[in-house]
C-alpha cells in the first residue's frame, strides 16, 4: 500500500476513531467542538469531557486529536489519549488508527503497562519507519485508568497530562523539548551513537523543537527517540485529569487552570481561557472525573 493510498483510508478512519460513542462523524472546525461522556464501571462513575478547536485564523489544517475508548479492557476501563502532529496529519492518523491497537496487544503479553507502554510506542513508531515517515511526526500522550483508581501515563513530546484539584497540579508527564535541560543534554553529550546533532534555535537540527516523537525518522539518528516517559499516580476523586496539546500548555499553566463541577465546565472554561490568552496553535485538550456511587442504607 502506498503512502497516499494509506492516508485516504486512514482519512476515512479517523472520522470514526477517535470520537467514542455520540460524537458526530462530522466537525466543524470554524466552531470549538465538545464531547461529553458519562459511563459506569466496577462501581465507579466517570465522567469525560472534550473540547478541539483548529484555531483557523492560524492554523489552516486541524493536526491534533483526542481519543477515547471507554470499556478499554477489564483492568483498564479508560483509555484516553492527545497527538499533536506535525509536519501534517499523516503520523497523528496512524497513531488513532494503530496505538491503542499496540497497547492491548502489549499489555496482553507483558501484563504491566509500564512495560507495555514502551513496547507499543516501539511498535507504532516501527510502522511509521515503514511507511517512511520522515519529516512528519506526532507527540503522543496517552492514560490509562485501571480498576483500582491508578492513573498510568505515558508520553513523548509536549502533549502533557496533569491531576489538577482547586489547590494542586502535578505533573504525570515530561517535556520533550530542546529547552529541557535534561533532553538537551542526552543529545549533545550522548550515550548513544546518534551523529550530527545540532540544537539550533532551541530545535534538532534547527528543524524539530521536540526531542521525542512517533515518526521524524530522518532525525531518529540524531537522538529524536519513541521512546515514552511513563509514570502511574493514584487519582483522588478531588482531582481532575487534564491532557492537553502545546496549545493550551504554550499559553496557560496548569495552576492556572480553574477547575469546575464537572468535565464539561472544566473543559469549557480552559477553552475560554486558552483562547483568551490568544493560542495560535490547534488547541486539543480532555478532562476526566470520576466519583463512587452513594451508599445505600
Amino acid at each position: 500500500m502506498s503512502v497516499f493510498d494509506f492516508l485516504r483510508e486512514a482519512m476515512t478512519s479517523v472520522i470514526k476513531s477517535p470520537a467514542p460513542k455520540g460524537a458526530p462523524a462530522h466537525i466543524d472546525n470554524e466552531q470549538p467542538y465538545s464531547y461529553l461522556s458519562s459511563f459506569h464501571t466496577h462501581f465507579l462513575t466517570y465522567e469525560i469531557a472534550y473540547q478541539q478547536y483548529q484555531n483557523p485564523i492560524f492554523r489552516p489544517h486541524m493536526e491534533d486529536a483526542v481519543q477515547v475508548i471507554e470499556d478499554f479492557s477489564p483492568q483498564f476501563p479508560l483509555f484516553l489519549a492527545v497527538f499533536d502532529g506535525h509536519g501534517g496529519a499523516f503520523a497523528m492518523e496512524y497513531c488513532v488508527r494503530y496505538l491503542s491497537k499496540e497497547l492491548q496487544q502489549a499489555l496482553f503479553e507483558t501484563g504491566k503497562p509500564e512495560d507495555a507502554f514502551p513496547l507499543a510506542f516501539e511498535r507504532v513508531d516501527k510502522g511509521l519507519m515503514q511507511r517512511q515517515a520522515n519529516r512528519v511526526g506526532t507527540t503522543a500522550t496517552v492514560c490509562l485508568i485501571s480498576t483500582q483508581g491508578v492513573v498510568y501515563t505515558a508520553n513523548v513530546g509536549d502533549s502533557s497530562a496533569y491531576l489538577i484539584s482547586l489547590t494542586e497540579s502535578i505533573a504525570l508527564t515530561a517535556n520533550h523539548r530542546c529547552d529541557d535541560i535534561a533532553e538537551r543534554e542526552r543529545l549533545l553529550y550522548p550515550s548513544h551513537s546518534a551523529s550530527h546533532v545540532q540544537i539550533i534555535k532551541d530545535r534538532v537540527n534547527g528543524r524539530l523543537m521536540l526531542t521525542r516523537a512517533l515518526g521524524d525518522h530522518d532525525l531518529k539518528s540524531s537522538g529524536v527517540l519513541c521512546t515514552p516517559f511513563v509514570s502511574s499516580r493514584y487519582f483522588p476523586n478531588t482531582f481532575a485529569l487534564v491532557v492537553a496539546s502545546d496549545g493550551v500548555w504554550d499559553y496557560v499553566q496548569a495552576q492556572e487552570i480553574t477547575v469546575g463541577s464537572n468535565p464539561k465546565e472544566t473543559a469549557r472554561l480552559m477553552m475560554e481561557q486558552v483562547k483568551a490568552a490568544l493560542s495560535r496553535d490547534n488547541i486539543s485538550l480532555a478532562v476526566v472525573n470520576w466519583k463512587s456511587p452513594l451508599p445505600t442504607c
